[in-house]
């Protein structure tokens, strides 16, 4: 199984006037995602099992809609986990899926770090727009390897992994 942990694009500031949850990318962030989302489509393509998770929140709403659309996935389920960055919910969420699974989970900072430090014990520090693929070693003890990190205008390199 692969899990891959995406952070939202780059959205509206925290303390406007518009509430933390129904903040929406700008179009500097849209820009930029759409700069890499033919890259994460290769390297999706052909892939039997393609899930995709997101927080309920806009801006993660959204990124996930734009990984929907380019990479050509069905439908996006939207999870209280993602958002409130229940460890613990993940693990048994994992647990149900398909080994041979590729699950795509959109989310937030802090959460994504920490998910990653505890499945596969790296450091990766997310940007927004950074995509982390990890490879699910153990779903019963929840660890993994980390396979590549692609940062923002980096996408690219991931299609050596192909």
């Amino acid at each position: 199984m692969n899990l891959l942990l995406v952070r939202h694009g780059k959205a509206q500031k925290r303390g406007s006037v518009i509430l933390d949850y129904d903040r929406k990318l700008l179009p500097k962030g849209i820009k930029r995602l759409k700069k890499d989302m033919p890259y994460l489509s290769e390297y999706l393509k052909g892939r039997a099992n393609v899930v995709m998770w997101s927080s309920g929140v806009v801006r993660a709403m959204e990124t996930a809609e734009m990984i929907k659309q380019f990479c050509k996935i069905d439908r996006i389920e939207g999870y209280d986990f993602i958002e409130n960055g229940d460890f613990d919910e993940l693990a048994y969420s994992l647990k149900q899926m398909d080994e041979n699974s590729t699950i795509i989970i959109v989310g937030h900072e802090p959460y994504l770090s920490r998910w990653c430090n505890k499945i596969c014990k790296e450091d990766v520090r997310f940007k927004k727009g950074t995509a982390v693929l990890i490879k699910i070693l153990s779903k019963k003890k929840t660890t993994g390897k980390l396979l590549w990190v692609a940062e923002p205008g980096g996408y690219k390199k991931i299609c050596k992994h192909i």
